[in-house]
């Protein structure tokens, strides 16, 4: 893993991976396949390279791991992404800001305006979904989805995972 690094972070003293050069390997092993491409920007964003513009070699290495994992870890380093705060849990409050995590980015990104706003109708539908999903995986009803849950649950609301943003990608069929 370590070659594999050093061949994308290549020309840089610094040993870490630039967007550019991310953009351009990906590029390159992607070509057409829109869907794919999408996918390694969310894995930028996930493991936090937009705010510094660049990946170091820990980040790579919890990409590259994540990509051969089994379900049950990929599911494991999903919620710990959405548990941006280590609290061991997820709340309802917590599901709103994982959904509104990407509209904001996005938005962001295309005005430059860094106080984007969700509409009210936005926010009505995430408050709706972060609703359903914890209706849905919190076993003991709660209001907390624990890890235990969260593994639990995911064979039988699958459609709801995909739906969340910081699980895109993570929670696929392969690497199985």
């Amino acid at each position: 893993m370590e070659l594999a690094f050093q061949q994308m972070s290549e020309n840089n003293p610094k040993q870490f991976i630039d967007k550019a050069q991310w953009d351009r390997f990906f590029n390159e092993k992607c070509e057409d396949d829109k869907e794919e491409r999408e996918m390694y920007e969310d894995v930028w964003r996930l493991l936090g390279c937009e705010k510094s513009g660049k990946m170091d070699f820990a980040q790579f290495l919890l990409f590259m791991c994540v990509g051969t994992a089994d379900q049950k870890t990929k599911l494991t380093a999903s919620f710990a992404l959405a548990d941006r705060k280590c609290a061991g849990k997820l709340t309802e409050k917590t599901l709103r800001e994982v959904f509104e995590r990407p509209i904001l980015q996005q938005r962001r990104q295309e005005t430059g305006n860094k106080k984007a706003q969700l509409t009210p109708e936005e926010k009505a539908h995430i408050q709706a979904k972060a609703r359903e999903f914890t209706e849905a995986v919190d076993i003991d009803k709660d209001g907390i989805i624990t890890l235990e849950d969260f593994l639990n649950s995911y064979e039988d609301h699958e459609e709801l995972f995909e739906e969340l943003f910081a699980f895109d990608g993570l929670c696929d069929e392969g690497g199985d």
